[in-house]
């Protein structure tokens, strides 16, 4: 909800003229958008019915389709008066039977670990087994030879940094183990490569996401540890020698036919002039994809259902959320925005399996003629 309430306030005061008079009845007016947002907001609501009654929206799937379905439902329902689904072939990748993996000690005892194969991962072809060994980062890797990693599997255990203020610079820092860990690997001759989660808490939750393949190395797969699992591998790894044991059941299939949905609010005065606010609509298959991204993508709906109501109260300030982008006066019914108001839910935006959903939009989304202003995307 913040989110909402931020960019409304946002780009009004980006484009406020008023006078001292004015001014004095900003704090009213301010009011009443969180009033409005925060006592009479679906943003929440929404958010639970996407995740509950459709759920995990991996590309490819039955309730990746069904979100297609949902979302340009909602549209309708808010008012909008264009209401599209675009084609685009959009990847079917599959994580099949439930991964699992162990260590074996010297003695013979087998310590089971929590594991999770990463977006995009080949399979193991049944179990694969091969001893572990360990590198504190990428570059720590990279700097190996191929006598130590030839035959074995890769263990990247770099932990995000927790003093890191901004949370997304310390998950971007360890982002190169998971989207590159198993291209370097490879190049080393390792059989496969699991990595630690990219989150800070130490849980037994191991996290999926994006991760890259170069042709010009084999493929070998590539796996999460739950953060726990981790520590638990590093220890044990003290004491000398380990062998590693996995088996993933994971398959790319064909691409298949979607559809980004696209809604838009004519303009009453510039309607070839479009400001755009969009999320995407995928998310991995492990959870639900509340964070990522179902809560950016409605907290960015909820901003075009405000649209009208800011409009309303700010009729005698000038203040113009979204409608007013780029100095265009207010124009037509109080509630009718004078440049055209775009909505776009991408299907597919997830970096490994190309952001496919964001390329369509861009290469058949609008006429050349109209022309695209601010926008606000997820």
């Amino acid at each position: 909800m913040r989110t909402i309430i931020t960019a409304c306030l946002f780009i009004c005061c980006a484009y406020l003229k008023v006078s001292a008079q004015e001014l004095q009845k900003d704090s009213t007016i301010i009011r009443s958008i969180f009033d409005e947002a925060l006592s009479k907001g679906k943003a929440y609501a929404d958010l639970r019915s996407l995740c509950k009654d459709v759920g995990a929206r991996l590309s490819g799937s039955a309730q990746a389709q069904m979100a297609v379905e949902w979302s340009e439902q909602k549209f309708k329902q808010y008012g909008f008066d264009n209401v599209q689904l675009q084609p685009i072939m959009v990847p079917h990748w599959e994580r099949g039977t439930k991964e699992v993996a162990w260590y074996k000690t010297k003695n013979g005892d087998m310590v089971p670990l929590r594991i999770l194969a990463l977006g995009g991962s080949i399979g193991t072809n049944g179990l694969l087994r091969a001893e572990v060994v360990e590198f504190k980062s990428l570059d720590d890797l990279r700097k190996s030879d191929e006598k130590t990693v030839k035959g074995k599997i890769v263990f990247l255990n770099q932990p995000m940094n927790p003093n890191d203020i901004v949370t997304f610079k310390a998950y971007g820092g360890c982002y190169a183990i998971r989207g590159e860990g198993a291209v370097e690997g490879a190049k080393l001759g390792a059989v496969a490569v699991v990595i630690r989660s990219l989150a800070l808490p130490q849980d037994d939750f191991p996290h999926t996401g994006s991760m890259h393949y170069d042709d010009s190395v084999p493929k070998i797969p590539a796996a999460a540890l739950s953060t726990n699992a981790c520590n638990l591998l590093s220890e044990a790894l003290t004491t000398g020698k380990l062998e590693l044991i996995l088996e993933m059941d994971c398959k790319d299939y064909p691409d298949v036919p979607s559809f980004n949905v696209m809604a838009e609010i004519t303009g009453s005065e510039f309607p070839d002039k479009i400001i755009t606010i969009g999320g995407h609509l995928d998310s991995w298959d492990a959870g639900e994809g509340a964070h990522d991204d179902g809560a950016g993508l409605l907290a960015r709906t909820e901003v075009d259902d405000l649209a009208a109501l800011v409009v309303d109260l700010a009729a005698g300030l000038r203040l113009a959320l979204l409608l007013a982008l780029g100095a265009l006066p207010l124009a037509g019914s109080a509630s009718t925005p004078a440049a055209a108001l775009l909505a776009l839910v991408f299907r597919i935006e997830q970096e490994r399996l190309g952001r496919r959903g964001g390329n369509g939009k861009a290469q058949g989304g609008k006429p050349q003629q109209r022309k695209e202003g601010t926008a606000f995307h997820d």
